[in-house]
């Protein structure tokens, strides 16, 4: 079944129309752009969790509209999700007194990894580094500041990326 689309045109001399898929056509002489937006309810996240908590809130970002930009608190919440789910999948009991970089380091570490997602020591390793980088580099940042210049199309992808780290941690 096809996803819902809603359209827009769009002058293409305006440069600042950023959208996830553009198409340029020729109508009536004039150029324009098809711009489409996929509905919320059609984006594929898999993780119940992260669906449920990260999409309610994409929608809402979207509803007061790009000059009061809240798409941080999307990523924000993803994060939390993500955090969250390691702690819980750890059974560490120090686990909740940890965060982030600390925490995937004590999960995921060579040699002796609470989560073990590779017998292979440098893909273990590669799994740490995988999740120390989403935390030091997608969640860092939205978790302790206000970042207005998020886009629409920059936030799905991270959550399609914190979907695939859900994934492999269940």
């Amino acid at each position: 079944k096809p996803a819902d689309l809603f359209f827009d045109l769009a002058d293409c001399s305006d440069e600042s129309t950023n959208h996830s898929e553009v198409r340029e056509c020729t109508m009536t002489e004039r150029r324009v752009k098809f711009v489409m937006f996929p509905s919320v309810d059609s984006i594929p996240i898999i993780d119940e969790e992260l669906r449920r908590r990260c999409l309610t809130l994409l929608s809402v970002a979207e509803s007061v509209g790009e000059e009061q930009n809240q798409l941080d608190a999307v990523v924000r919440e993803m994060g939390v999700v993500l955090e969250s789910r390691i702690r819980q999948a750890s059974g560490l009991e120090n686990a909740k007194d940890k965060a982030g970089d600390a925490l995937v380091s004590e999960v995921f570490k060579s040699g002796d990894p609470v989560l073990q997602l590779s017998e292979d020591p440098k893909v273990q390793n590669s799994v740490l580094l995988l999740f120390k980088g989403y935390f030091g580099f997608v969640r860092n940042d939205p978790a302790h500041n206000i970042v207005p210049t998020y886009t629409r199309e920059h936030v799905l992808q991270m959550l399609g990326l914190t979907d695939y780290l859900l994934s492999l941690i269940d």
